[in-house]
């Protein structure tokens, strides 16, 4: 592959990363809109019914991101080979390899937090919801 292919390949997999953590997100939040709007109707089965799809989901939604994000490095290497082979590379392909294969704190650590926070609150909201029955 050359480095147009592989960048394209690149940015493919970092347009699907971003569908996957947009739609996890919305899941995450309509399930906070449910437990708000139906904290009536919430029994324990139904709680632990959802609370166990929901992280089943995640756990799933998880590992597909894991293989992306590990593709995602593969191809920084192979662009970093590239570079090497031919002696030089485009900025955005250097860019590419410097990131993925050196990624500055806040690119890991935000995205972490974030994704953290939102599971454990989409958990502890409809918890709390159940427990503060009509009170939400």
């Amino acid at each position: 592959m050359n480095e147009a292919d592989l960048v394209d390949q690149w940015t493919r997999t970092a347009e699907i990363l971003w569908t996957l953590f947009q739609f996890w997100g919305g899941v995450s939040f309509g399930l906070i809109a449910i437990a708000y709007l139906a904290a009536n109707k919430l029994n324990r089965t139904l709680l632990v019914s959802v609370i166990s799809l929901y992280c089943l989901f995640s756990a799933w939604l998880g590992y597909g991101i894991g293989n992306l994000e590990s593709l995602r490095n593969r191809i920084a290497l192979d662009l970093q080979e590239l570079a090497i082979s031919n002696g030089s590379t485009s900025n955005l392909a250097e860019g590419i390899v410097e990131i993925m294969l050196n990624p500055p704190t806040v690119y890991t650590l935000l995205p972490a937090l974030a994704i953290a926070g939102t599971f454990f609150g989409c958990i502890g909201y409809l918890e709390y919801a159940y427990v503060h029955k009509g009170n939400t």
